[in-house]
C-alpha cells in the first residue's frame, strides 16, 4: 500500500469558511492540551499535578464534543462511537478484538462478521432474524399432472 502524504496547502480550494474554523478551534484546544502536559510533567505537589489532571480531562471531553460537532455537519462522515449507543460500545470493543486476532477461526469469524454488520447497519429495535426464508413450492401444474 502506498503512503500518501498531504499537506496543509494541498487543502486549499476545498475547505470552507466553516471547516477553516472548527480547524481553528480544534487546534487552540489541542495547543491547551499541550500546555497542560508540559505542566502535568513538570508539576512539583501532588495538588498541582490533581488539578492539571482535571484540566486536560475537561480540554479532551471538549475536543470530544467539538469533533461530534464537526462530524455531525458532515453527511458522508459517520463515528461509531458518535452514532451508536454507550451501551453497545464495550460489545464493539470486544469484536473488534476477535477479529483482529489471527487465532480467531474462520467460522468464528464469520460469526463476528455478521455481529458487526448488526451493530453497524440494523436498527437496536430491529428484531434479528438470520434464518433463510422459506423455500417456495413451484405451483404450477404439468401436462402430466392435468390427464389424471
Amino acid at each position: 500500500m502506498s503512503k500518501v502524504v498531504l499537506k496543509a496547502q494541498d487543502l486549499d480550494g476545498f475547505l470552507t469558511a466553516s471547516d477553516k474554523a472548527s480547524l481553528e478551534r480544534m487546534d487552540a484546544q489541542y495547543r491547551q492540551a499541550m500546555v497542560s502536559f508540559n505542566i502535568l510533567s513538570t508539576a512539583s505537589t501532588e495538588g498541582e499535578r490533581r488539578r492539571e489532571e482535571k484540566h486536560l480531562i475537561g480540554l479532551y471531553n471538549e475536543m470530544g464534543s467539538v469533533m461530534q460537532e464537526i462530524c455531525q455537519g458532515e453527511r458522508g462522515i459517520q463515528v461509531y462511537s458518535f452514532v451508536a449507543p454507550q451501551e453497545s460500545h464495550g460489545e464493539a470493543s470486544r469484536l473488534i478484538a476477535k477479529l483482529r486476532d489471527v487465532r480467531t477461526g474462520r467460522q468464528e469469524f464469520v460469526y463476528y462478521i455478521q455481529r458487526a454488520y448488526e451493530l453497524l447497519f440494523i436498527s437496536p429495535s430491529a428484531p434479528l432474524d438470520f434464518r433463510p426464508p422459506a423455500p417456495s413450492v413451484p405451483t404450477r401444474t404439468t401436462s402430466s399432472s392435468r390427464r389424471r
